[in-house]
């Protein structure tokens, strides 16, 4: 599919959006929709165009969402699925939950858990990281979208290095409303992050993230 940014047409009507940027909060903000051509002698110039500004852009917006059934959760942000008989793994976007071996770590787990253990899912993909897993924006079928539950919920941070998409301002807020309500993570009144517990157990001084 191509990249939703760019959308050409020879048609006089206006241009529909893609269905994507309706669906995902982290897509970032929707793109212009370009004026409707008035030949097709035009059509190089605006496909220049629609590369500039995709170059300007960056990262632009994540690719599509493509379904896949949970086949297991490995702890609080990370997920395996299966995509065409294929295990997957998955870590979630923008958030951090505690590690399996700090206060916490084992319910974040399960939290996580309770939320998609057997069921289907959409995985909208952001990125790949150093470790080969596919860092992702999850959805439930009903909607749910599972990293911002996970924050509401307090059983994750907002992850500050690399939450960076116009959704996480919200989900700041919701990391806020979690700690002034004492819920998951935060009925420890000092709460460690993980980025920084990483970096202080002295049994694993550097992990992966």
């Amino acid at each position: 599919m191509g990249n939703p940014l760019c959308v050409v047409s020879t048609r006089r009507a206006p241009v529909a959006p893609h269905r994507h940027w309706s669906q995902s909060p982290c897509a970032g903000p929707a793109p212009p929709r370009p004026a409707p051509s008035a030949s097709r002698a035009r059509l190089p110039h605006l496909a220049a165009w629609c590369l500039l500004l995709v170059a300007c852009l960056g990262a632009g917006p994540p690719a599509s969402a493509w379904p896949a059934r949970i086949s297991s959760v490995s702890d609080g942000d990370t997920i395996k699925v299966l995509r065409d008989g294929s295990v997957v793994t998955i870590r979630l976007y923008g958030i951090d939950a505690p590690e399996l071996d700090q206060p916490f770590g084992k319910a974040a787990r399960r939290c996580l858990a309770a939320l998609v253990s057997h069921k289907s899912v959409d995985i909208e993909p952001v990125t790949a990281d150093s470790y080969q897993r596919i860092v992702s924006v999850v959805r439930l079928t009903d909607g749910t979208l599972v990293n911002s539950h996970l924050v509401e919920a307090g059983c994750a941070w907002v992850y500050p290095r690399y939450c960076r998409r116009k959704c996480c301002l919200e989900w700041r807020e919701l990391e806020e409303a979690a700690r002034r309500a004492s819920r998951g993570l935060w009925k420890d009144p000092h709460p460690v992050p993980p980025w920084k517990w990483r970096h202080t157990d002295p049994h694993e001084p550097v992990r992966r993230r």
